[in-house]
């Protein structure tokens, strides 16, 4: 089934289905980040988000002043009766949210793929209240955008969550120190600490992206977790 064939189901713009499919996955996306999950105009933003609120499929939240989006407590009662909407639905559920009890993988590539990543691990602190451990190259931080890591930043400096970073000592590691360090950001620079992956570690939630060919993988796996915070423990002076 196609996402227009939902939309007409539905009643909703094609457009608004693409963001109610991105909210399914992530739970509860930043309005600063809605951008980079769907390929749609401010404008069409807004006039997709507004039909969403009104037919009650999401509601809007305000935390320390940064707008979100979520689903509603009823959105599945808009599917009753539309049984292939709902396997459509059920089926991307099944597929790509997080499940507690068991061990999730979601693979991606591209800048825009290692954006949402990000996106991704900072919900799971935000919701884990827990912190961020990294190990970060900072060689292609022009290439993931600078509007995006200020905006990442700004929602983490807001929500008070703290990130400790483990860089190289290269010009743009320093830039990045000299930038970005603060209350919450706590960065330690280390000789001879040649990246060639970018590491997140957020409670049992892994992701990893090679900086060359901007590939990676974003899993929950608590004994690479383990393994990956013990030996950043040892690093961290």
């Amino acid at each position: 089934m196609e996402i227009q064939q939902i939309a007409n189901k539905l009643n909703l713009s094609k457009g608004a289905v693409e963001i109610l499919i991105e909210l399914i996955v992530h739970n509860k996306i930043a309005e600063i980040y809605l951008g980079n999950f769907v390929e749609q105009s401010q404008d069409e933003l807004k006039k997709n988000l507004h039909l969403l609120l009104k037919e009650n499929y999401i509601v809007q939240i305000d935390e320390s002043g940064i707008n979100e989006y979520s689903l509603s407590n009823s959105w599945k009662e808009q599917l009753k009766g539309k049984s292939e909407v709902e396997k459509y639905f059920g089926k991307i559920v099944g597929t790509h949210l997080w499940d507690e009890n068991r061990m999730g993988i979601m693979r991606f590539e591209g800048w825009e793929g290692i954006r949402k990543a990000y996106v991704e691990t900072l919900e799971e602190a935000l919701e884990k209240k827990t912190d961020i451990y990294a190990f970060e190259s900072n060689r292609e931080n022009s290439e993931i955008g600078d509007e995006f890591v200020q905006s990442y930043v700004t929602k983490r400096y807001h929500n008070k969550v703290h990130a400790y970073v483990i860089c190289g000592n290269e010009p743009e590691d320093i830039l990045y120190k000299e930038n970005f360090e603060g209350p919450y950001t706590h960065i330690q620079l280390l000789n001879n600490l040649d990246l060639g992956t970018n590491i997140n570690v957020v409670g049992d939630l892994v992701l990893s992206f090679s900086l060359k060919d901007q590939r990676g993988v974003l899993k929950r796996d608590p004994e690479e977790a383990k393994t990956w915070l013990s030996l950043f423990k040892v690093l961290w002076r």
